[in-house]
């Protein structure tokens, strides 16, 4: 038997294969991908496996890695017994991170996956036709364990041109912790970046979630910042943080889907150099001024500098001196979110 499989599945941290076997046997996985690397270290990705009807809603078990190297390659990946003919599932998530201190950009691309009997030769992999989902064949459905968790976005209205948010209020997770240490924070706490580090722009990389060319991570790992705008017009964005040195923990990135928010970029950098001193901040620079539509309008900011915390995000109204007074104020209360989903 030889299998190349399409991508199907939850397009989040696990991406899911339905693989359906018409005998018991040994089968080895090969995969053709890469790292997301500039030099020689190894990105790596978990592999699970495990018959359908067993899954249930619990997860496959892991049958072991794929070590993809920086440039594009054949990698020979665990092997897993069939026990009976019929649907399994074939599982790939993100494995052991490189050190912290030797990758900014531990992330993986996958081309092809081949799966051969253990006693095939490996050349069987190299020009492998595409294996097509036969139609009239029902396809299991994907169990809950391997479908992603899609975060519902809460939407803050802009009254009186002044929105409040509170860091904790958002959907967070990817590399995002609630810390409740230092004190001087608002809210309940604060949100800190733990890695890994997105700090490099990279020129002919693809496939790294860079979607401007630039190293800021997956958009799962993105804090999404959604306002509701009675009247279009230019509203300030401001971001309370902290972080403990001058340099090397004191930014992260922000964007807009699909628009420019600079002269150059649709995504930027916003920071802190500590000349106001240590502890919660605002902003030192790289608060843009968004030009909104009335209505909804999104924002997400992501994690770039590890050690970097915000405590909350504000946005008024550019050319409002009272409005801004009030959304710097740390005693301003927080916006309520509307109700209902959006």
């Amino acid at each position: 038997m030889r299998s190349i499989l399409n991508r199907s599945g939850p397009p989040d941290a696990v991406i899911a294969y339905a693989v359906r076997f018409d005998a018991p046997g040994h089968y080895r996985l090969h995969a053709l991908g890469q790292g997301g690397h500039d030099g020689e270290l190894i990105d790596r990705v978990a592999v699970r496996f495990g018959a359908a009807d067993q899954i249930g809603a619990a997860r496959p078990d892991v049958a072991g890695q794929l070590a993809l190297p920086g440039l594009p390659a054949w990698v020979e990946g665990p092997t897993f017994a069939v026990e009976s003919a019929g649907w399994h599932w074939l599982a790939l998530e993100r494995g052991e991170a490189p050190p912290r201190d030797l990758s900014r950009y531990p992330s993986w691309r996958i081309d092809q996956l081949v799966i051969t009997p253990t006693d095939a030769a490996a050349a069987a992999r190299d020009g492998a036709t595409a294996t097509l989902a036969d139609a009239a064949v029902a396809v299991p459905t994907v169990p809950p364990s391997l479908q992603p968790v899609v975060p519902s976005h809460p939407v803050f209205a802009i009254k009186d041109g002044v929105a409040v948010i509170e860091a904790e209020q958002l959907a967070y997770r990817g590399g995002w912790e609630l810390r409740h240490e230092p004190r001087g924070f608002t809210g309940e706490g604060y949100l800190y970046w733990t890695g890994p580090e997105h700090s490099r722009s990279v020129e002919g990389l693809g496939g790294n979630d860079d979607d401007f060319g630039i190293r800021q991570g997956p958009p799962s790992a993105r804090l999404i910042l959604r306002v509701h705008v009675p009247e279009a017009g230019r509203y300030q964005f401001d971001a309370r943080n902290w972080h403990r040195l001058s340099d090397g923990d004191n930014d992260a990135w922000i964007g807009r889907p699909g628009q420019i928010i600079d002269a150059t970029s649709p995504v930027v950098r916003i920071g802190d150099s500590l000349r106001d001193g240590t502890g919660f901040t605002w902003l030192d620079w790289g608060g843009p001024v968004f030009e909104f539509g009335a209505g909804v309008n999104e924002i997400f900011v992501g994690g770039r500098s590890i050690g970097f915390g915000l405590d909350r995000f504000v946005f008024f109204a550019a050319d409002d001196s009272a409005a801004r007074e009030r959304a710097l104020d740390p005693a301003t209360p927080p916006t309520t979110p509307l109700p209902g989903p959006r």
